[in-house]
C-alpha cells in the first residue's frame, strides 16, 4: 500500500472494531458458535426495510423521505426503560423504533416535514406521547435543533438536494458525520479512537437504497457491504 494512501472512514470504522475485538479485556467473541449461528439464518426472502415497512413511507416521494429519515435516524435510539416507552396505535401497542417511525410519519402527514424540523420541545413531548416519557426527550430534541440549524445554514434548507449528485458510500458517509455532529458517535478505548458511526452507516446505506430503488440511478455501497460481510 502506497504511503500517500489514505484510508477513507468506513476503513477506519473497520479497523477500530478489530482493535477493541483484540483488545477487549472482559469481553470475547465465541467465533464457532457464530460461525454456527450464522448458518441458522434463513436470507431467501429477505426484503429492504423501508419497502416492506406497513406504514407506506415511501409514498411521500424520495426528497421528502430523504429529509425525514435524516432526521428520523438521528433520534432513532436508547429506547430502554422499566416500564418500556409504548404508544397506542389502530393497531395495537408499539415500542422502540417501530413506535418512534409510526409517531414522526403521523406527525408530517398530518402537518409536513418543515413542521416537523421545526418542531419545538413541548410539540416533541406531545408527538412522542406514551405510557412514560421516552428516554432522553431533551437530548432527541437538541438533536432534531441541531440538525435544524445545519441544514438551514448550510445546505440551504434542504439535505436531499445537497447530496443530490453523491451516488457514492464513501462520500455520502463522510458528508453526513462531517456535517452532523449527533451522527459522529466515536469513544476513546485503550488510548485510540474507536469510531463506530452505525447510525450512519445506516442512513448512508438506506439513502443509496432508495436513490437506486425510486429514482432508477446507479449507486455504489460496495464498501459498506464489505463491513457487514466481516
Amino acid at each position: 500500500m502506497p504511503k500517500e494512501y489514505e484510508k477513507n472512514m468506513l476503513e477506519k470504522v473497520i479497523d477500530s472494531c478489530k482493535y477493541v475485538m483484540e483488545n477487549a479485556k472482559y469481553v470475547t467473541i465465541n467465533y464457532k458458535g457464530l460461525d454456527k449461528f450464522i448458518t441458522t439464518i434463513d436470507c431467501k426472502d429477505l426484503k429492504y426495510w423501508l419497502s416492506n415497512n406497513p406504514y407506506n413511507i415511501l409514498d411521500l416521494g424520495i426528497e421528502k423521505v430523504i429529509n425525514f429519515l435524516l432526521l428520523f435516524e438521528a433520534i432513532d435510539y436508547s429506547f430502554w426503560g422499566n416500564p418500556k416507552w409504548t404508544i397506542v396505535t389502530e393497531d395495537g401497542e408499539k415500542d422502540g423504533s417501530d413506535a418512534l417511525l409510526y409517531s414522526m410519519l403521523k406527525y408530517v402527514r398530518e402537518k409536513s416535514l418543515d413542521e416537523l424540523y421545526n418542531i419545538n420541545y413541548e410539540e416533541l413531548k406531545l408527538m412522542l406521547k406514551g405510557n412514560v416519557e421516552i428516554p432522553l426527550i431533551k437530548e432527541r430534541y437538541e438533536t432534531i435543533d441541531q440538525i435544524r440549524k445545519i441544514i438551514k445554514e448550510k445546505m440551504n434548507g434542504n439535505f436531499y438536494k445537497y447530496v443530490y449528485s453523491i451516488h457514492s458510500d464513501i462520500e455520502l458517509f463522510e458528508v453526513i458525520i462531517n456535517n452532523f455532529p449527533s451522527y459522529k458517535d466515536e469513544r476513546e478505548y485503550c488510548g485510540k479512537t474507536i469510531y463506530f458511526f452505525k447510525l450512519a452507516q445506516l442512513l448512508t446505506s438506506d439513502i443509496l437504497h432508495l436513490r437506486e430503488q425510486m429514482e432508477n440511478i446507479k449507486v455504489d455501497y460496495s464498501h459498506l457491504a464489505r463491513m457487514f460481510r466481516l
